[in-house]
């Protein structure tokens, strides 16, 4: 991924926390054990309290190990994590692939309690032959934004990026499949094995309409309330940051559909503190937890326990994007083959040197 899923950057960056117990299994206590978690930095789970509340309840010492794209975690876990890391934090795209290289553990959801909460959609979307392996954590969508001052025609369409009259003034996400993704649907093919020359025009066209080639959004809010991109794709979390700064910004999801992607927690393979895993997973999927994570000052991407987005102030959850209902015209960044992900990304080099 190099960066496609960099959103969780802007994570390193509110309101009053939830003071509701966190709750995990029945576990004897752990006092002296260590549970080694693989995760990107900043992304929630290495919050002190996090760790704090954890080993109060459990008595073990969180460490984690970080990477830096997705391919660099499912490296880390086939040249040595297994054994020695004990959850690790896949992206829906590489659940299948890490199944596949037996890295990742079946899991018994009897075990976990917080796991019947999660919203179903996304529970069936990460089954892998009917079996779960992994625990939704975080979820969100790239969108189209644009500002309504200076766009006076409605948009609802990705074609929109590649409209003549916004040369100059699109931002994009530096994401090789949603990119690929995008152009498939305003091609009207499917994205999930689009004909990769029809693709590569269509970057390569799209390229000459870029201001501004992003990794966090944080840089697409700065560039937009600076006037300097007027459309463009925005992750949905940033879109509803931007929102609480401008009236003028409008997110949607186009006509084609937005692109949704979905993080989630697993147990590596011959974890030597199975107890601990399963705890962990719980803990991550509990209520409470996603609710205490969305409203801290450090913020969330959209939580995926139903109840915890039930419970969200009506203002966060918009700006969240945490309505469930846009799962439905989604089209999930799902996993791809290998040989064909490694097609992909060097179809993105390409695009971006050119």
């Amino acid at each position: 991924m190099t960066s496609p899923y960099s959103r969780r950057a802007v994570l390193k960056a509110g309101a009053a926390v939830a003071t509701a117990a966190l709750c995990t299994p029945a576990i004897a206590r752990a006092a002296g054990r260590t549970l080694v978690v693989a995760n990107w930095q900043g992304y929630g789970s290495d919050l002190p309290w996090v760790i704090e509340d954890f080993k109060k309840q459990t008595g073990a010492t969180v460490v984690h190990q970080y990477y830096d794209s997705e391919q660099a975690m499912l490296q880390l876990l086939r040249s040595g994590g297994v054994g020695h890391i004990d959850v690790a934090l896949p992206n829906l795209m590489y659940i299948k692939p890490a199944v596949k290289s037996g890295v990742l553990e079946k899991l018994d959801t009897t075990k976990l309690s917080n796991y019947p909460t999660i919203l179903p959609k996304l529970r069936e979307t990460t089954l892998v032959n009917g079996d779960a392996y992994s625990v939704p954590y975080a979820w969100g969508t790239n969108d189209l934004f644009y500002d309504a001052a200076t766009v006076k025609t409605p948009l609802d369409s990705w074609k929109a990026l590649w409209d003549p009259q916004f040369a100059g003034q699109i931002a994009f996400v530096d994401d090789p499949t949603a990119s690929i993704f995008i152009a498939a649907l305003t091609l009207g093919q499917d994205p999930y094995n689009p004909n990769l020359d029809d693709v590569t025009k269509t970057l390569l066209a799209l390229k000459k309409n870029l201001k501004l080639l992003y990794s966090a959004g944080d840089d697409a809010i700065k560039a937009y309330l600076n006037n300097s991109v007027t459309v463009g794709e925005i992750y949905s979390d940033a879109a509803g940051r931007l929102k609480t700064q401008t009236s003028t910004v409008v997110s949607l999801s186009p006509k084609e559909g937005s692109i949704g992607w979905l993080d989630t927690w697993a147990i590596v393979k011959d974890t030597p503190n199975p107890d601990l895993a399963y705890a962990w997973l719980d803990y991550m999927a509990s209520p409470a937890f996603q609710l205490k994570w969305a409203e801290s000052p450090q913020g969330s991407p959209a939580p995926t326990s139903g109840p915890a987005i039930k419970a969200l102030p009506p203002a966060l959850a918009a700006r969240m994007g945490a309505d469930p209902a846009r799962l439905d015209t989604a089209v999930m960044q799902k996993d791809v083959p290998e040989d064909k992900l490694s097609d992909w990304l060097d179809l993105w080099q390409t695009v971006k040197a050119s």
